[in-house]
């Protein structure tokens, strides 16, 4: 699976390169002997547009984190996601720390219970290398249980 992961980030970082060089290329047009710019503004934005939607390695980094969900909230202007909150601490219960998380739309029914009853939780969750337009953060959560 690793493997995997590797590849989609390397595929993406070539789809970044290609799309790089259509804002940047310039072409030699054999016919009038000059430089000529290389796709239109049409194609480098579609190109563009669909790496910032995809976005870039959804794998990145995966982990988890002990706390307690304290806010659960869906926002967007154009797409609208769901995020939460979790406040997690250090040895002995100092230094409180916030962590933010996004929550995808089939996943929100699980945390649910958990914001209610404010149950100390385990959030396990994948890290993205640069997210898509659609999520606010790079951490999206896998799955979730109590300690």
């Amino acid at each position: 699976m690793e493997i995997l992961g590797t590849l989609f980030v390397f595929g993406s970082f070539a789809l970044m390169v290609f799309v790089l060089i259509f804002i940047f290329g310039v072409a030699f047009d054999r016919n009038l002997k000059r430089s000529t710019f290389v796709g239109g503004s049409l194609t480098t934005s579609a190109g563009l547009t669909l790496v910032l939607l995809a976005g870039i390695a959804p794998h990145y980094s995966e982990g988890s984190r002990a706390g307690i969900i304290v806010k659960v909230s869906r926002k967007g202007l154009f797409w609208k996601s769901y995020e939460g909150e979790m406040l997690t601490a250090g040895p002995q219960g100092f230094s409180v720390e916030k962590f933010e998380f996004n929550i995808e739309p089939e996943n929100v029914n699980q945390v649910m219970p958990f914001l209610k009853s404010g149950v100390r939780v385990e959030l396990v969750y994948r890290q993205w290398m640069i997210n898509p337009l659609r999520i606010s953060n790079d951490h999206v959560l896998k799955s979730i249980h109590p300690i």
